[in-house]
């Protein structure tokens, strides 16, 4: 056994050729052993033995039931369809698809929105929603108007919710015209009427007959 400067203890302990030696590990080259090793030799060098102990790859062969892996089951973990319980990776799970709702005032505002499949979106304007059916949004064939009852008022000259409908939201016809008080007056029987009522003089005497008990009608007394 080769050494380096190497002085035995005084109590032998570390003298040369006993079973026992302690030395400083710096000092030697190689160890001698007692049984051989994979070559077939008795010496290895003190860089094997830290090779050997430093090793990851079970250099001892221990196996799984030593360490009571054998209660543990052999799942393959790359496949996520043996994964009865417990955790999934994120890598193992399919795109998740979450439908938003989106408010659009006009078609522009609609088609700049970043969407995917499934998205809504609702048309202000138009009092209408879409839904996206190719998770693209180039243009309005991406979408799919949501039919709506047709048993029921949707709107009121274009209007919805509480509605209050003043002359500017009906458009008159012929058949139909706004009241005015210069059209009743251009009436031609309220002009007639009017020529009569003026004819009568203001001191004509008024309410000349009555109806009796009888429910006849008298002169008034």
């Amino acid at each position: 056994m080769a050494t380096k400067n190497f002085v035995p203890r005084a109590n032998n302990e570390g003298g040369i050729g006993t079973l026992l030696k302690r030395w400083y590990y710096a000092f030697f080259t190689d160890v001698n052993i007692s049984g051989s090793i994979t070559d077939g030799t008795k010496t290895t060098t003190v860089a094997d033995v830290k090779n050997h102990l430093d090793s990851t790859l079970n250099p001892h062969t221990v196996t799984k039931t030593q360490v009571g892996l054998s209660n543990v089951p052999n799942v393959d973990t790359t496949n996520a369809s043996n994964i009865s319980s417990g955790t999934l990776p994120t890598s193992v799970l399919p795109s998740l698809a979450i439908s938003d709702t989106y408010t659009a005032a006009n078609q522009t505002a609609q088609l700049a929105l970043t969407v995917q499949k499934g998205d809504v979106c609702v048309r202000s304007d138009l009092n209408e929603s879409y839904i996206n059916s190719t998770g693209n949004n180039t243009a309005m064939s991406d979408w799919v108007k949501l039919l709506t009852p047709t048993d029921a008022v949707t709107s009121v000259a274009g209007k919805v919710g509480v509605v209050t409908l003043d002359t500017s939201d009906v458009s008159e016809n012929a058949s139909s015209l706004y009241y005015t008080e210069a059209r009743v007056s251009a009436n031609t029987d309220v002009a007639a009427n009017k020529s009569k009522l003026a004819g009568i003089e203001a001191l004509a005497q008024v309410n000349l007959f009555e109806l009796d008990t009888n429910l006849d009608v008298t002169p008034k007394a």
